[in-house]
């Protein structure tokens, strides 16, 4: 296998130009929007009307009738913003064109109560000279100094950056290696550049299977830092999107896409043959029976009728299919009205599947490149990977040798004693249930225990193993635990005749859910309860489920889960289906309780890192979710501080107790309060008193974590800048931590033995990188020359990755002479994601590259591994918490 020692980043660096980039920023003016917000009032019959409720929908409309704005800000100020590249106020054309936008949007949206005049004086908003401003953005940088990043004097300069790039790249041609060539075409974000600006390769590629849906690249630009590197920084994120027709309704909060092409508006063809707007779809079907069920989509803003018509009205297009099923609608007059797809939604089988391979990385890099280095930007030099001497992690869970499998249950054995309060020499029993819906259950639950502990003496239902350890298996039917809950319902007449209003009908169905629901828990705790028996201690389920359930609003997975956990099982789900068709793949199935039982372990507390390894570790995150309705329950907003420490070879995790401080237990007894809701939890709000309770939290872990030995703390980037701040990257400093705003900083010498690492994941802020080596997954850890505490790295390659390696560095854009199947659009292209390690907080005369180094190969030790995996342990154990959140 080809060794790849050096990445290239698709990543520029800005320098002090000394010049300045122009912008001009419409400001819808108070009375304006205060108007729209009565109306708002109106509509809704709430008295709160937020800035995203007010303005629903204008984002879209605005992309298609003024494609030349940089982005759109909503909640703001008075709630409306629009940013353009130039001195372009004076524009009368671009001014015409907005006023156009929200008069259409006006009157699609605000038609019912509202005259022509009402709203034309609303469009007027436009036109006014008060409304309209410029400004010059200096690109000058304040230097790093005692902060580990660099950063900009005037923080604007981080969305004007992003803007002019896009505005460079807007209609830029990216010709692939075979000669293909496509043009970018830019997306109005909603929430100004934060996270990036899309760009969208077109025409998408049509593919000869997979029912004929459509595919391309697109190209995310955003802006960041990097601690130890001078500059800001322009990123380039790669990735494939894919369309076709739609099979499946909306499950849940989680809104598909529309995305139009539309030709360019005249006089502005110097961004692009074509504009794009983003359509958020609610998906309906009419219920009829399999595959002569039909779909229909239904615009977020507007669901009382199809989307298509909506469209149709909007642009004063022709010919849209208003009947009918969600399909891809292309016309030869350059019109195109694609549904997206993702396995977000549930969807296979992707047209495109995902993943840019190395060669069109490399396309895509070289036209980005072409198009932004002549503003000033110069291309970042490759990362090198870096090689620390030491001793790897002993990862008994990825090996199958007697060794492995002894080691994985002394592992288990040391957990099951300390939760189940058990003598250091007591025989420690796992009371392992399975709840199934398929005769073949339980033994693919003892299969999967046999594959993961090994071998046990003898057979049946009590499994022993020379060592003492014991997994007793408990068969039962899944009963209650799998059945529907309260169905959705739609009004009758008889329901609108005793509830006429929205309101009475929302509170009624809201009470009939409810009343359902309890009596369903009833019959779960009763049938839990008959199975249990006389077992005691905490112990473990798995729980089969049909798979057709999945997302739906009477699936029964969140109540059974919060019920099992009452009663202290720890559970597992596997989907299976219904009725399984006659062949199935069992790999598959098997594959899944492999999982679940691994899972398991990992619930338990069980550390998967061998007694030869150093088990000092530890981790701080934050469990946080917003108000939803799931599975027809409701989950609260909250967010719930949480640490974890490994001790004596079990790992040990904290929630806040009753005075907010850390409240120290088995990882277990943790997992079982937030599934069964018996957790303390804080609110997501940034006032000061619950800014203060983070904190507290924070440094007391830190403190106890200190006084018990001490040990490499890892802290995701995502809550370390949220409610530490001082890891965000205007903040970070080495070997200084400041545990909330105006709180003492903490120095090395104050929490003796602490070594803290943050770790950057699936972050916009990370560019894609890519290399010309003849060579599949690559993994190991990479830096700049001159980075001593900062790295990236790339996790091992999981065995359930069986992707042969021509796939990644195969493009899905081919020599035509090699033949349609060559191209292999539609396989996957795996590798591993890249992530950020920065050693920002060691003690004196440690090696700060041999703590990313150990960092990085913690990310392959978990009981349960595969591709979804990336955070280190304890990190993802910790992050995993999140999902055991039920109330």
């Amino acid at each position: 296998m080809t060794m790849v020692n050096s990445l290239d980043l698709a990543a520029w660096a800005l320098a002090s130009r000394g010049d300045v980039i122009p912008l001009t920023t419409f400001r819808m003016d108070g009375r304006s929007y205060s108007t729209l917000v009565d109306w708002t009032r109106v509509q809704t019959k709430r008295e709160d009307a937020p800035a995203t409720a007010v303005l629903r929908g204008l984002h879209e409309v605005v992309s298609l009738f003024v494609p030349d704005v940089a982005f759109v800000t909503i909640g703001r100020g008075q709630g409306l913003e629009m940013t353009f590249t130039g001195h372009v106020a004076n524009d009368a054309d671009r001014r015409a064109r907005l006023r156009l936008a929200l008069s259409t949007w006006l009157g699609t949206v605000y038609k019912d109560g509202t005259t022509p005049q009402q709203r034309g004086e609303v469009a007027d908003a436009a036109l006014r000279d008060a409304n309209w401003s410029v400004e010059d953005v200096p690109t000058a940088l304040r230097g790093r100094g005692a902060l580990a990043c660099d950063a900009p004097v005037e923080n604007q300069l981080w969305d004007a950056l992003t803007a002019q790039a896009v505005r460079a790249l807007a209609g830029r041609r990216v010709t692939f290696a075979s000669g293909h060539t496509k043009r970018l075409v830019p997306t109005v974000p909603t929430t100004g550049a934060f996270e990036g600006v899309e760009l969208v390769a077109f025409p998408p590629n049509q593919s000869p299977r997979r029912g004929g849906g459509y595919w391309t690249e697109v190209v995310t630009i955003c802006t960041a830092n990097f601690p130890e590197r001078d500059g800001i920084h322009l990123l380039a994120h790669m990735s494939v999107r894919n369309w076709g027709e739609v099979r499946s309704r909306t499950k849940g909060r989680v809104h598909r896409s529309l995305d139009v092409f539309l030709p360019q508006v005249p006089d502005l063809e110097h961004l692009g043959p074509q504009r794009h707007g983003a359509f958020p779809l609610k998906v309906v079907s009419d219920g009829g029976p399999g595959a002569a069920r039909t779909f229909t989509g239904k615009w977020q803003h507007r669901e009382d009728e199809n989307v298509f018509g909506v469209l149709s009205r909007l642009t004063g297009l022709d010919g849209l299919p208003t009947e009918g099923g969600l399909t891809p609608h292309v016309s030869g007059d350059g019109i195109w009205v694609l549904p997206r797809l993702g396995s977000v939604h549930g969807d296979k089988f992707l047209p495109g599947a995902s993943g840019v391979p190395m060669p069109d990385r490399l396309a895509l890099a070289d036209a980005v490149g072409r198009a932004v280095e002549p503003l000033g930007l110069e291309r970042l030099p490759p990362i090198q990977r870096r090689t620390v001497r030491g001793a790897k992690p002993e990862v008994p869970f990825t090996g199958a040798s007697e060794a492995d499998f002894a080691a994985r249950r002394a592992a288990l054995a040391r957990a099951l004693r300390k939760v189940n309060g058990l003598a250091a020499d007591a025989a420690p029993v796992l009371d392992l249930f399975m709840f199934g819906r398929r005769d073949a259950a339980a033994a693919n639950l003892r299969a999967a225990v046999v594959e993961v502990l090994g071998q046990p003496d003898g057979d049946g239902d009590a499994m022993r193993w020379a060592d003492g350890l014991q997994v007793r298996l408990h068969a039962h039917a899944a009963g209650p635990l799998s059945e529907g809950l309260h169905p959705w319902e739609d009004p009758t007449d008889e329901d609108r005749r005793k509830f006429p209003t929205d309101s009475q009908w929302r509170a009624e169905r809201a009470r009939r859910q409810t009343d359902g629901n309890k009596a369903a828990r009833g019959r779960m705790e009763r049938w839990v309860r008959e199975c249990r028996g006389e077992v005691t201690g905490a112990c473990c389920a798995v729980l089969e489920i049909p798979e057709e359930f999945r997302d739906s609003y009477d699936d029964p997975f969140l109540l059974a889960k919060q019920v099992l956990a009452g009663a202290r099982v720890l559970p597992q789900i596997v989907l299976v289906k219904a009725a399984p068709t006659p062949g199935e793949d069992e790999g598959d199935v098997e594959h899944r309780f492999f999982a679940a039982f691994s899972d398991l372990l990992r619930s338990l507390g069980v550390v998967p890192v061998g007694d030869g390894t150093p088990q000092d570790l530890a981790a701080l995150t934050v469990a946080q979710v917003n108000t939803s309705l799931q599975a027809g329950m409701r989950v609260q907003s909250q967010a719930v501080p949480l640490a974890a420490h490994v001790r004596d070879g079990v790992l040990w995790a904290a929630l806040p107790g009753a005075d907010g401080l850390p409240d120290w237990r088995p990882y277990a007894e943790v997992y079982l309060a937030m599934t069964s809701g018996g957790h303390s939890r804080f609110d997501r709000g940034r006032k000061p008193d619950n800014q203060a309770r983070f904190s507290a939290f924070w440094q007391q872990a830190l403190r106890d974590i200190s006084n018990r030995g001490g040990g490499l703390v890892l802290v995701d980037a995502a809550s370390g800048r949220q409610w530490i701040g001082s890891m965000a990257n205007g903040k970070l400093a080495f070997d200084r931590l400041e545990v909330g705003s105006g709180n003492t900083p903490l120095f090395p010498s104050d929490l003796p033995g602490v070594r803290v690492a943050r770790v950057t994941h699936g972050d916009a802020k990370l560019p894609s990188y890519f290399h010309d080596e003849d060579a599949g997954w690559v993994s190991g850890v990479f830096a700049w020359p001159g980075s001593t505490r900062t790295a990236f790295g790339l996790k091992q390659k999981p065995q359930s990755n069986k992707a042969r390696k021509a796939i990644a560095t195969t493009s899905r854009h081919p020599d035509p002479e090699a033949g349609k199947a060559a191209a292999r659009e539609d396989d996957d292209r795996k590798f591993a994601a890249i992530d950020e390690t920065c050693a920002f907080f060691i003690q004196p005369g440690d090696d700060p590259m041999a703590v990313v180094q150990r960092v990085n190969g913690l990310r392959g030790v978990h009981a349960q591994f595969d591709g979804y995996t990336s955070l280190p342990y304890p990190l993802h154990e910790l992050a995993l918490l999140k999902n055991a959140i039920t109330g």
